[in-house]
């Protein structure tokens, strides 16, 4: 448990140190982000969906209503938010 608190927590500070790059970033260099955000996306796509797969599990275990796992799980979705990334460029 106190790995997942840790873990949450420099996760916490790396989007921060993130947006503040981000906030100074060229127009280019945001549309280089969001290109590589949904190349890996995709290339990633198998170890995205496993790991999905073990929160969605999670949830229907913990009792979730089926709405909030429904828009938990991302199985047959991932290829459509990587286009959707490239939709903001």
């Amino acid at each position: 448990q106190m790995t997942k608190a840790c873990n949450l927590k420099e996760m916490g500070k790396r989007a921060k140190q993130a947006v503040i790059q981000m906030a100074n970033a060229s127009t280019e260099q945001k549309n280089m982000a969001l290109e590589r955000l949904a190349a890996h996306l995709l290339k990633d796509k198998d170890t995205i969906l496993a790991a999905n797969c073990k929160d969605v599990d999670a949830a229907k275990a913990s009792g979730m209503n089926e709405a909030m796992i429904d828009r938990l799980m991302l199985k047959g979705r991932l290829e459509g938010i990587a286009e959707d990334v490239l939709q903001v460029i």
